[in-house]
């Protein structure tokens, strides 16, 4: 698998290989295209808790449900991540948008910048990641907002 450290406990990453056996506790499944259910039983360890956030990086704006359910999923990964002594997987396909979007926005409900944040994620994943735009600019607007309250613009 391809996953890298973004902080203490926190990965993210692409698609795992199939037979590959990875350690997480909490594992978020970013990729709604990707059958995960065909890794075997325990492609994450078989500790893991898998939540399924399925979202699309096609590039065009994410619907009102997408960004609801990137911003649920941040705030788990965030809550979970403040319980402390639990190994948390972001992943998609590649593991530089989908997956860097919710680490971002967890990175936020943390108490980082929206710089402080997306750099975190490009440190990890490399210069591409964040390359969608629309991503880019939730993670700048949602900055200092409530979550579920955020209102998507139309221009990224």
């Amino acid at each position: 698998m391809d996953a890298s450290r973004v902080a203490p406990g926190l990965w993210m990453g692409g698609a795992p290989a199939a037979g590959k056996l990875l350690a997480f506790d909490r594992v978020f499944l970013c990729a709604w295209e990707l059958p995960y259910d065909e890794l075997g039983p325990y492609p994450f360890g078989p500790r893991a808790r898998v939540v399924r956030v399925p979202l699309d990086d096609s590039g065009r704006p994410p619907s009102a449900g997408e960004v609801r359910l990137a911003f649920a999923a941040s705030r788990a990964v965030a809550r979970i991540y403040r319980t402390g002594g639990f190994r948390i997987l972001v992943t998609c396909a590649q593991g530089r948008n989908r997956s860097g979007l919710v680490v971002a926005l967890a990175l936020l409900e943390l108490g980082a910048s929206p710089k402080d944040a997306i750099g975190a994620v490009r440190q990890a994943r490399g210069p591409h990641a964040l390359s969608n735009a629309w991503f880019v600019k939730l993670i700048h607007e949602a900055a200092g907002r409530r979550f579920l309250r955020f209102p998507m613009e139309a221009s990224p």
